[in-house]
């Protein structure tokens, strides 16, 4: 599980800058989607083990947590992929350059693959989307 602070930075940043679409039930904590077949965007966190980087300080060591946020963008079924891929790929150029909070950051963003079936379940059968993984790096002192 990925730690508040970058659920947090992640959240606020795609709050702040994501303006093409919706965002719907962050981390997929929802029981359907939209009632509409408008595009909307949802995420979810993946991590790795925290390493510790140093010793002997503490309260005041080097860690680090590697991850991902995976992104996936929906649009109706049968509406074609263009669309859909086409925000998926806006997602991939804003997640380059977003500016984090201190000590976090993405180092890779993945090209965009297929969501479908969707990791939502509810949504299968009339969602079709692209997820965007953005593999980050979060180093701090504790």
């Amino acid at each position: 599980m990925s730690s508040k602070f970058v659920r947090d930075e992640i959240k606020a940043f795609l709050d702040a800058n994501w303006v093409d679409t919706p965002i719907v039930g962050e981390e997929n904590e929802f029981d359907s989607p939209p009632d509409n077949l408008d595009p909307w965007l949802t995420y979810g966190f993946l991590a790795e083990p925290e390493n510790q980087q140093s010793i002997g300080a503490p309260g005041n060591n080097c860690r680090e947590e590697y991850g991902m946020t995976n992104i996936t963008v929906f649009v109706a079924s049968g509406s074609g992929s263009e669309t859909a891929l086409t925000y998926a790929e806006s997602v991939r150029d804003l997640m380059r350059t977003a500016a984090l909070g201190s000590g976090l950051r993405i180092t890779t963003v993945d090209a965009p693959e297929t969501a479908f079936p969707s990791r939502v379940d509810a949504s299968q059968g009339n969602f079709f989307g692209y997820q965007v993984a953005a593999h980050y790096h979060y180093q701090y002192s504790a």
